[in-house]
């Protein structure tokens, strides 16, 4: 894989980890759990930063083993898969727990491509 289809991914999913945090703002679990435009955002930016970390190539991913990449893959799939048993308080969690953590190292990664070509 292209190290620019690299960059594209880990820019989706920059700006998928921006988006989640800025529509979580200051709801508690329960307040955004009852919002249901509120978490079909939150879950599509999911599904996008699962996606993106699918299709990194290994080699970058490998770069960072802290990521759990695994997890947010799995999560994707069961947000697009098995929509109708989606466990929000999972959901809850990874948006305010994971998805937080996921900035600095998906920055990293993007900062090693080095600059975009013209």
């Amino acid at each position: 894989m292209s190290s620019e289809r690299d960059r594209l991914y880990l820019t989706e999913m920059l700006t998928a980890v921006y988006r989640i945090s800025m529509n979580l703002g200051d709801f508690t679990a329960d307040e955004w759990a009852d919002i249901e435009p509120l978490v079909a955002v939150v879950c599509m930016n999911m599904i996008v930063l699962g996606e993106g970390a699918n299709q990194l190539s290994s080699d970058l991913k490998d770069r960072e083993p802290d990521v759990p990449w695994a997890d947010i893959i799995g999560m994707r799939n069961r947000l697009a898969h098995a929509y109708l048993r989606v466990n929000l308080h999972r959901v809850w969690e990874a948006a305010t727990d994971t998805t937080p953590r996921l900035r600095a190292p998906l920055e990293r990664l993007l900062g090693s491509l080095g600059p975009e070509p013209d």
